[in-house]
């Protein structure tokens, strides 16, 4: 259950961060210095949160394929 948890934040962010790239290119010549400043840190926090989610699924993954093989053996 956790690992799907990880998977649907991981998704949401993934989006949230494109959602907030193509604003940025879309946009790019009519935003102000301002909000772009804005928009590309809010986008760099995002980033920042996906690939530390990323991280911990990739760990809770190999845990589990772990425990899954030790199970096995027995």
């Amino acid at each position: 259950w956790r690992l799907q948890s990880l998977e649907e934040r991981i998704a949401a962010l993934e989006s949230d961060v494109d959602r907030l790239e193509a604003r940025l290119w879309d946009e790019a010549l009519t935003l102000g210095p301002v909000e772009s400043r804005n928009l590309a840190a809010e986008k760099a926090t995002r980033k920042e949160e996906l690939d530390a989610l990323v991280e911990e699924w990739a760990n809770l993954s190999r845990e589990l394929e772990e425990s899954d093989k030790a199970g096995s053996r027995t």
